[in-house]
């Protein structure tokens, strides 16, 4: 608790003026100490709010980057299934001598195996 307003030394130089200086000058010392140790508390608090600022920021760009790497796992997925699915077989049949595609296709959401004359 600070201990200002100090106590008036007097008029007179004596003993008294000189043991109520001295407590003065003690007091200011002790209000200056307390002043600067709630400063100082207020740096490392600060401090302590910025690492905590860069931690989580680094660990926002840790997730974006999972993120971002499952989104390109997933096209990959995508693309490869697209393929799968673009490609088509070819069949020759001996008896009649026809040649037939077979293959998936998507149609409205669903997987339809097709095989048609070519």
């Amino acid at each position: 608790m600070p201990r200002f307003p100090y106590t008036p030394p007097g008029n007179k130089l004596g003993r008294q003026f000189r043991e109520q200086w001295k407590q003065n000058l003690k007091d200011i010392e002790h209000d200056i100490k307390l002043l600067n140790g709630a400063q100082l508390d207020a740096l490392e608090a600060a401090d302590y709010a910025n690492d905590r600022g860069k931690y989580a920021g680094n660990q926002g760009d840790y997730a974006k980057n999972q993120g971002n790497y499952a989104k390109n796992q997933g096209d990959y997925a995508k693309d490869a299934a697209d393929s799968a699915i673009a490609s088509t077989n070819t069949f020759r049949d001996e008896d009649t001598n026809k040649t037939y595609n077979w293959g998936l296709k998507q149609e409205d959401g669903h997987m339809i195996f097709m095989y048609e004359e070519a």
